[in-house]
């Protein structure tokens, strides 16, 4: 895995086909990075049903962070510009946050970085949310 990737974010939890990380920036808590476990430049590179599995679990991760952390809206952003493994910025949106209605990436603010501790705490909410998940809104 890349390690770019590696060093912006902490581990939560392993699931069929990517991992789930959360981002060490707090700007936006609950910010996580969905990554397939294949390496893979682009979308269209996987194969019909690692795609379909991918998907379910981007809607599935998509659907706890908006839970978890009440967000009035859910970012989604697949570049790879400067990261060429294919990955997701799953990012729980309020419109309370530092940068509403703006993107994550304009007029950036201070970063908010938060010690392993908190991480782990948040790692671990989420991975027991994630593995209870049962694919229905509340």
């Amino acid at each position: 895995m890349d390690r770019r990737l590696l060093d912006v974010s902490y581990p939560v939890v392993e699931l069929e086909t990517a991992v789930v990380r959360l981002w060490r920036d707090f700007t936006h808590p609950g910010r996580a990075l969905l990554i397939p476990l294949a390496e893979v430049r682009e979308i269209h590179d996987l194969e019909a049903e690692d795609y379909f599995l991918l998907m379910a679990e981007l809607r599935r991760l998509s659907r706890v962070l908006a839970r978890l952390y009440q967000a009035d809206k859910m970012n989604l952003a697949c570049f790879g510009n400067q990261v060429p493994w294919l990955h997701w910025h799953v990012i729980p949106r309020r419109r309370d946050d530092a940068q509403w209605p703006l993107s994550v990436w304009e007029e950036l603010p201070d970063p908010s970085p938060v010690d392993d501790e908190v991480l782990a705490e948040h790692a671990e909410r989420l991975h027991w949310a994630l593995l209870d998940d049962d694919g229905e809104m509340s």
